[in-house]
């Protein structure tokens, strides 16, 4: 029997939900959008654009944002299956006490939070899994034949795959998300070393990436008749310029350049998490020349790579957001 697999868990889709209310007069175009939901259950407004017309529905919670199978035949053996399901259940548990605690003191209108290290490194790496397991990555090693595969890591990926034996770019994808829901984020940074050398350097490079390159923010929208929304791919999105590289002489398209420089993830149609770059402006540390000109000095050698290196500064580098502070630092 098939399982439908959330890539974004249910008990963040509970915070874009109201509860269901059938309707009187059903048309037939409507009672085929009327499975799976049953009345008071949680259910989401959705605007669906795979036919020719897009439509807003309300689709149950159960049955949104998910994939049919997502790990079926990627792991080797019934116990790593297992293994591979039972990892994000422990991950989203801790996440969801975390974002508990992030949205009632937003409710309580409190002025700050503190969370832990160890808080703060859990919820880098549910953010990151929670982009990694969306559709983009899902589809692009989704491959059963590596000769399918055609991104611009091609080589890269066939390399890695006959060193480690790998016969899949689907098995690469799951030993990717198995060892990064498996990794001990300790304060001495070694978790670093060890995603170098337990996955795909790609990978882990954009999650080393994604972990120390930014500084987190909690934001809301100043204006209170605005909200944040969810798309499929949504955890994926970044603000910051992108190029295309193409090889003339040889014809091939070999990629692209990005910047990111902006990061997001809604957690509730009041909530965003905002993962900004550290090379970006910052209030209180720009009051020291120092730090302000070694923040320059770090972004310049990345916007010279772009063919137009005056045009791929941020959009939101005035956005009104800074560093959390900590206990042990006197200002």
């Amino acid at each position: 029997m098939a399982q439908y697999q959330h890539y974004i868990p249910q008990f963040l889709l509970r915070n874009f939900a109201h509860p269901y209310r059938p309707q009187k007069n059903k048309g037939t175009k409507t009672r085929r959008f009327e499975k799976h939901k049953h009345k008071n259950d949680k259910v989401l407004n959705v605007v669906d654009q795979a036919s020719d017309e897009p439509q807003l529905l309300e689709l149950p919670v159960s049955r949104s944002f998910a994939q049919d199978d997502m790990y079926k035949d990627f792991a080797d053996t019934i116990r790593g299956k297992k293994d591979v399901e039972q990892e994000p259940s422990r991950l989203e548990s801790w996440t969801t006490e975390i974002l508990h605690k992030v949205k009632k003191a937003y409710e309580n209108n409190e002025v700050s939070i503190w969370l832990t290290r160890v808080e703060r490194n859990r919820l880098r790496k549910f953010l990151f899994i929670t982009k990694y397991r969306g559709p983009r990555f899902y589809e692009k090693y989704f491959f059963g034949d590596p000769q399918d595969y055609k991104s611009e890591d091609m080589h890269l990926l066939m390399d890695y795959m006959a060193k480690n034996r790998i016969t899949r770019p689907r098995h690469l994808w799951l030993q990717n998300l198995r060892a990064i829901m498996a990794l001990d984020m300790d304060n001495g940074r070694g978790w670093a070393t060890k995603t170098s050398e337990s996955i795909f350097p790609a990978v882990a490079a954009m999650f080393i990436f994604h972990v120390q390159h930014s500084y987190m923010a909690f934001c809301t929208p100043s204006n209170q008749r605005e909200e944040f929304i969810l798309t499929d791919q949504c955890y994926s999105v970044f603000e910051g310029p992108t190029s295309e590289i193409y090889c003339t002489e040889a014809g091939e398209y070999h990629g692209n350049m990005r910047l990111c420089y902006h990061e997001f993830g809604p957690i509730s149609p009041r909530l965003m998490i905002i993962h900004r770059s550290r090379t970006l402006p910052e209030p209180l540390e720009d009051m020291k020349l120092e730090l302000k000109q070694s923040r320059h000095r770090m972004l310049e050698p990345s916007v010279a790579h772009f063919p137009r290196p005056e045009d791929a500064g941020s959009i939101l580098a005035d956005l009104s957001v800074a560093k959390a502070t900590n206990s042990y630092t006197r200002i």
